[in-house]
């Protein structure tokens, strides 16, 4: 990102992209197609609520396949699985056993708190199953700089993404910045957001992304 984006201009993009959305791209992920009612048990924050044991239980709920990252980072596995009703899932990669920890059942819970806690996740790959899946192009007017939605547009292979480092924007002094990248992009009719703490570097970000194959789902 060229120069730091005004608070004043992007801080509401800023908040619902850490929600898990960018202004305006719900919009150009659904078209006129509006988001399925989430579950009760799926927290608002958009971390669902409910751990399952396993990718194959998770897919049998969501009723689909579930694309995994062919790259990850040496010793990573996916650790933890929740899924939320029938069209959201969140994985939760270490390349350690993750402890439990209640604050992921909260509707509260925040990724800096759980990327610096010991025994965290390392990285989290956030799903959300959308009608559409987006044109390979999405980012053109945040790419042509049309828009004032701060971040970055990379690359990922068949499709762009929108890459986002907080400690990049000039919030106020007062305001709590996570220190966290977030990259959202769309395929196989899944919105992504990929969440990774900042010690990871940029280049390994994007290459995980990258390597999240296209899948038909039905």
């Amino acid at each position: 990102m060229k120069g730091k984006k005004s608070a004043v201009v992007v801080l509401v993009a800023v908040a619902l992209l850490l929600a898990g959305t960018v202004i305006g791209a719900r919009a150009m992920l659904t078209g006129n197609e509006q988001q399925p009612a989430m579950d009760q048990k799926a927290p608002s924050a958009g971390l669902p609520a409910e751990e399952v044991g396993s990718l194959a239980e998770a897919e049998a709920v969501l009723g689909t396949p579930i694309p995994l990252p062919a790259y990850l980072p040496s010793g990573y596995e996916v650790q933890q699985i929740y899924v939320g009703g029938t069209w959201h899932v969140a994985l939760l990669f270490s390349n350690e056993e993750i402890v439990p920890c209640s604050h992921l059942d909260s509707a509260i819970a925040t990724w800096e708190k759980e990327f610096q806690r010991a025994g965290g996740a390392r990285l989290v790959l956030d799903m959300q199953r959308v009608e559409t899946a987006g044109a390979p192009d999405m980012w053109e007017d945040v790419e042509a700089g049309r828009t004032d939605i701060p971040g970055d547009v990379v690359n990922l292979g068949q499709v762009k993404g929108l890459l986002v480092d907080p400690r990049e924007i000039d919030y106020p002094s007062d305001h709590q910045v996570d220190d966290i990248w977030y990259l959202e992009w769309a395929h196989s009719k899944f919105r992504f957001t990929l969440k990774a703490p900042k010690g990871l570097p940029r280049e390994e970000v994007i290459r995980i992304a990258s390597s999240v194959p296209v899948v038909n789902v039905p």
